[in-house]
Formats: C-alpha cells, structure tokens, sequence
C-alpha cells in the first residue's frame, strides 16, 4: 500500500511539472496557478501520509513482536495493548482512504491479534520460578532472561532475512555462552526458554492459518450470528478435526486424539454429541 501511495503522489508531482513547462507557452492565470497548486499540494499530502504509514506500520509490527529487539524484554500483555491502541490511534490521522479501509480492518481484528501473549504467561513464570531458583539475585535472573530472550529474537529476525543483525546475533550468543559455560542447569534454562518462546510463535500462526480460513466461512453460516454461536461452531470443528482419521501420510489411518492416546471409547463425534449411532 506504501508503493501504491508513492506512486499516486509521483503521478501528481509529474503532473504538476508537466504544467509548469507549459506555462512558457499558456502564461500564469489563476485557473492554472489553482490546478498547479492543487497537484502539488495533493503529491505533498500523500507522500506525508505514505510516510506516516511507514512509521505506522513499524509500530505495528513492534506491537504484536514477544521480545524487544533492542532490550531483549519478553512483553506482557499491557505493553503490546498500549502500543497497539497507539497505532491504530495514528492510523486514524491519516484520511487516505485506502488507508482508513485498512485502520478499519485492523481496529476489528483488535482484540484478536494479542491473544497469543495470554497463552505464554503461566509457562513464562513457571520458567521464571526455576530460573530464580538457580539464580537467587533478581538482578542476575532478569539479565540472563533478557539475553537468552534477546538471543531468540536475533535468531528470529536472521531468519526472516534481516542480515543486518547477523553482528549482533554473534554476540548475543557469545554472551548466552558465558552464562552456561560449565553450568548445565542455566544451558537448559537457556533452552527451555528459546524453545518456550519459538512455541508461542509456532502456535500463533498456526492459529492465524487456521483462522484465515475459518473466519470467512463463520461469517458466512446463518447460524454464526454471533461470538457465542461461533465458538459453538468452532468447539464442533474441534471434536470434529480432533476425531478424524487422516487419509493419507505417515499417520494414516489415526485421528489426532489417537495419535496422542486419547481414549474416547468411540471414533464417531456425533455419537459423542448423543446422537444414535447409525
């Protein structure tokens, strides 16, 4: 959307300077002077708001990240919903449509799209009970966190192709090594948190996949009229899903609650719901 504006604000400006070589030629009048101004004044207007968008968009992927890059501070709920809100707050200042029909989307996918931090709270402060264990300074708990913390952001952001990390990456390792050299207690803390984190993640997009393709067909029943009768909905999904066996692959022939030995005394979900078997 940021190139779309761009280009709509280069088309004006080439515009407007197509005008003023022709002035040599139709002179100044002030139906010329208005259409010139005009064009200028919208290319100003909109390469303002593609900047603004850019900033905006940054805040935006900051507000949803689980770790500060710069500090390597896990975020809570608070810290994310508070930059979120400040997002959406400057999106609405910006009164290109496209971008209002965007600020829209993302005001109704609110309360949403910080979900995924609730799920991380209970693993985060068992891990953080082990860790105060093994070290007993508070001080010294809260920096080996954020370095192991930091360490998985780096590895994260690397691997979505910001090289210019790959310095910084090198030494947060370096600094994770020194904390767990000949101590095998703070290399599995140290894992245990790298894995913690990559989980959440994992989870949070297989979510959103899930979601993407959920969502639309939801709102499109008669029956999902509203959050109570969606979720009523996506619970029969999940006996559903959880209760099929898989056609084909290496776990053909087992539903998903086999696969984890869970024994219902039924492989048939609607004799589970009371229905009469057929």
């Amino acid at each position: 959307m940021i190139g779309d504006i761009d280009r709509e604000a280069k088309r004006l400006q080439k515009a407007a300077l197509k005008l003023e070589k022709q002035l040599t030629t139709r002179g100044w009048t002030d139906t010329v002077f208005v259409e010139w101004s005009s064009l200028t004044e919208r290319s100003d207007t909109l390469r303002q708001q593609a900047a603004r968008l850019r900033f905006w968009g940054d805040c935006l992927q900051d507000s949803v990240e689980i770790v500060d890059l710069r500090s390597g501070e896990i975020r809570d709920f608070a810290i994310n919903a508070w930059m979120l809100n400040e997002t959406l707050a400057g999106l609405r200042q910006l009164d290109h449509p496209r971008i209002q029909t965007l600020t829209d989307k993302l005001v109704a996918q609110a309360p949403d799209l910080l979900t995924f931090l609730n799920a991380m709270t209970q693993p985060l402060a068992d891990w953080q009970a082990r860790t105060a264990q093994h070290f007993p300074n508070p001080q010294w708990a809260a920096f080996f966190q954020s370095k192991v913390a930091r360490l998985w952001r780096l590895e994260h952001a690397l691997r979505n192709g910001h090289r210019q990390y790959t310095q910084a990456l090198v030494e947060a390792r370096q600094w994770v090594a020194e904390f767990a050299i000949d101590d095998p207690i703070a290399h599995a803390l140290a894992q245990d948190l790298l894995n913690l984190l990559e989980r959440v993640v994992r989870t949070s997009s297989a979510a959103e996949n899930i979601n993407s393709v959920l969502r639309p067909f939801m709102n499109s029943r008669r029956e999902s009229t509203d959050q109570t009768s969606r979720q009523l909905f996506l619970n029969l999904f999940w006996l559903w899903f959880n209760m099929h066996k898989f056609d084909r692959g290496p776990r053909a022939g087992k539903s998903p609650y086999q696969l984890a030995g869970i024994d219902l005394g039924t492989d048939d979900w609607l004799t589970l719901l009371g229905y009469p078997p057929d």
